[in-house]
């Protein structure tokens, strides 16, 4: 039997930005993931997302403390991630995003803080731990901005483009309900060169050296980072063509 979560538009609110083209991009985009044989589920229960990074653990590495709760406040109005299923309803694809508000502050400071990543830094600090930020970018990055992250895609279901098309979903719905400046992630660079990030439409490359001993202990980074123009762009020229472009091709390694 299928295993359906409902369409898309059933589970989500828009909320900004323009409403008829953002119904159109996610009745394409789900149309996309339907080819694919998957469905999408918005989640808020992460213990869930953190069983199945255990479960998967041979194609998929510990992910980045800011989606585990153990180590970060993850609120209803501030979180969510996003679980690709197949018609047995299996997790196959995920991405998830966090809401940050730094109108006082910027992303270069709250990585450097390690705010970014733990509700309580003070004893990951006095551990040793450490984010080095060589991102000129990342000290004017502020206000309402998504960290994204906790992609996955289930080695079967690779080469469908699923690492590219479901966080694609995932930071259109944080445009229409947190009304974001833009968004902004980490990639490992083997990755990068890869053609991941192009494929995600970011264009910002630069260094970020993480020493988490929480995560990954020692671990050069890129950050990359959208713009909510750049993100709208792609939106409106999907819908103009009607379709999800083979740009959304997937990588075999995909994985953050």
């Amino acid at each position: 039997m299928r295993y359906d979560p409902g369409s898309l538009l059933d589970q989500i609110s828009l909320v900004h930005g323009p409403r008829a083209v953002l119904v159109r991009y996610f009745e394409i985009a789900e149309n996309a993931l339907c080819e694919r044989g998957v469905r999408l589920r918005f989640r808020a229960d992460f213990d869930r997302l953190v069983e199945i990074n255990h479960e998967h653990r041979d194609s998929w590495p510990a992910f980045i403390p800011m989606f585990d709760p153990a180590h970060n406040r993850l609120r209803l109005d501030d979180s969510f991630w996003v679980e690709a299923l197949d018609e047995r309803g299996c997790p196959v694809a995920t991405h998830a995003g966090h809401l940050y508000d730094w109108q006082d502050t910027t992303l270069e400071e709250e990585l450097a803080s390690l705010r970014a990543f733990f509700r309580n830094p003070a004893p990951h600090l006095a551990n040793g731990d450490s984010i080095a930020v060589e991102a000129p970018s990342a000290r004017h990055i502020r206000g309402r901005v998504m960290g994204g992250g906790a992609v996955w895609v289930r080695p079967d279901h690779r080469g469908k483009g699923l690492a590219t098309l479901v966080p694609r979903v995932s930071r259109a719905y944080a445009l229409t309900r947190w009304d974001i400046v833009g968004s902004w992630a980490v990639m490992e660079p083997r990755i990068r060169d890869q053609g991941l990030a192009r494929r995600h439409g970011f264009n910002e490359e630069e260094m970020i050296v993480f020493r988490l001993k929480a995560w990954r202990d020692h671990l050069p980074m890129l950050l990359i980072w959208m713009s909510r123009e750049e993100a709208f762009a792609h939106i409106v020229s999907v819908v103009e063509r009607g379709a999800i472009d083979e740009d959304v091709a997937d990588l075999a390694a995909a994985r953050s």
